[in-house]
């Protein structure tokens, strides 16, 4: 797992020294932060080595601000590029923790068209969380996205080992348990937005009101598209939303997904979707008794928030081990309850078709069959499926052998074998035998 830093935790100053550890990790020369007076806005300054090898001096400007940086930084870096004594190729940064406003994006390009000696970039918050993260930092920026350190209520990692094996294997048939371990155990969290809100909405006419919506409702939406998770999801989180826990760091592999927006973006997201899906077309006799129609939707001020907040679910992932067989499982879960993604333990590892139930387990290579390629060896009388079996016919019948040197056992037993009892190796075809003979026997007396 990368790095995490936390960058409402850290002051400006501390932003300017971070800011600097990462151009000097991406490879620019003689990284220098300058004294915190009168900097005239140069507050790192450094070289750049272009891909021809030239030499261009780059000054930096930090704002490690909750609002977006507008023009008028933008023109004093210019100017403090601008005035810099150099006489090659000379480049401005300014990064940001935020945004930038439309103007001072407006700004640089217009200065980048008018030459090519003097060139400003500019870095926000999510292109240098982004940079960071190549570098293997975790830039946790509530600027930018939302941040959580809770959890719907998960298991314990030895609870959920446990559990997965004794629900997978118990009732499989022929198993050998300890042929069977848990090699890699692996927790996803996912990101939402949990809303709980009330709304009271009347869409009215000359005739009175024709609609009405109203209620209590809760509302999930992904933290990282910013959509309502699907009904069944969603009914399955909300069973325990409120049921939560600290994520903690535990033996297991950790990946916590990061937010895509931060807080306010996903609680106007949520009041979108609200809005949208109590939106109704609805149609009406006005007093003339002509009928009309007319889309009825809820206003912002409709819809009165009563808790909202940023939180994850866990996704678990164990790649089970079982003699020369890998079989994942995986699972959402919301405080005991589960949801399941992918299991394969459930599914014939030769013909890929779903078992719920009579699975069998080979002893020999480890996989899970349904009954169809299940078979017996003909000497030990060991079950073995199709894949590790070696098969002969012998009078007809398809006999299963689990190596060549049993297979050749019994060809010497069988060589040595009167003709009639090797008929009995076919007991198909000897019954057969039997009852065209009786009927041979039944007409020929008749006549």
């Amino acid at each position: 797992m990368n790095q995490e830093l936390i960058l409402k935790n850290i002051n400006g100053f501390e932003f300017e020294e971070l800011v600097a550890d990462i151009f000097r990790k991406k490879g620019f020369k003689n990284v220098v932060v300058t004294p915190r007076t009168n900097d005239g806005g140069k507050d790192i300054i450094m070289d750049e080595v272009s891909p021809s090898g030239e030499i261009i001096k780059a000054v930096v400007e930090c704002k490690h601000h909750k609002t977006g940086i507008g023009r008028p930084v933008v023109q004093k870096l210019h100017s403090a590029v601008s005035t810099l004594e150099y006489s090659g190729k000379k480049k401005g940064y300014i990064v940001s923790s935020s945004t930038f406003t439309d103007t001072a994006v407006d700004y640089v390009e217009k200065v980048n068209k008018q030459s090519n000696n003097l060139v400003l970039e500019l870095i926000d918050g999510k292109k240098l969380k982004e940079i960071a993260c190549d570098l293997g930092v975790n830039l946790k920026n509530g600027v930018i996205e939302a941040i959580s350190n809770k959890s719907v209520s998960y298991s314990s990692e030895s609870f959920i080992k446990t559990n997965t094996l004794e629900s997978n294997f118990n009732n499989v048939n022929n198993i050998n348990k300890d042929q069977v371990s848990v090699e890699g155990l692996k927790t996803t969290f996912h990101p939402i937005y949990y809303i709980n809100y009330n709304i009271d909405s009347q869409c009215a006419t000359s005739v009175g009101v024709i609609h009405e919506e109203s209620g209590n409702e809760q509302l999930i939406i992904d933290g990282r598209t910013g959509n309502e998770l699907k009904n069944e999801l969603e009914n399955f989180l909300l069973n325990d939303i409120n049921n939560e826990k600290e994520i903690t760091n535990g033996s297991c592999l950790q990946d916590k997904l990061d937010f895509q927006k931060n807080e306010n973006e996903l609680k106007n997201q949520a009041i979108s979707e609200i809005i949208n899906s109590r939106t109704k077309n609805v149609t009406y006799k006005g007093k003339n008794n002509v009928t009309y129609n007319k889309k009825c939707t809820p206003r912002p001020k409709d819809i009165t928030i009563h808790d909202c907040r940023s939180l994850y679910y866990p996704e678990w992932t164990l790649n089970i081990k079982a003699k020369q067989k890998n079989y994942i499982v995986s699972f959402l879960e919301s405080a005991g309850d589960f949801i399941t993604l992918r299991n394969d333990t459930k599914v014939c590892q030769i013909c890929n078709h779903k078992i719920e139930k009579n699975r069998w387990y080979c002893t020999y290579c480890g996989s899970i069959i349904c009954k169809k390629h299940l078979k017996v060896t003909r000497l030990k009388k060991a079950r073995i499926c199709t894949n590790c079996s070696i098969t002969k016919s012998f009078f007809g019948a398809k006999k299963y052998f689990e190596s060549n040197e049993e297979l050749e056992t019994f060809n010497n037993y069988y060589a040595s074998l009167p003709l009639y009892k090797k008929m009995w190796e076919n007991t198909y075809l000897v019954f057969a035998i039997v009852f065209i003979i009786i009927i041979g026997l039944y007409f020929l007396f008749l006549n």
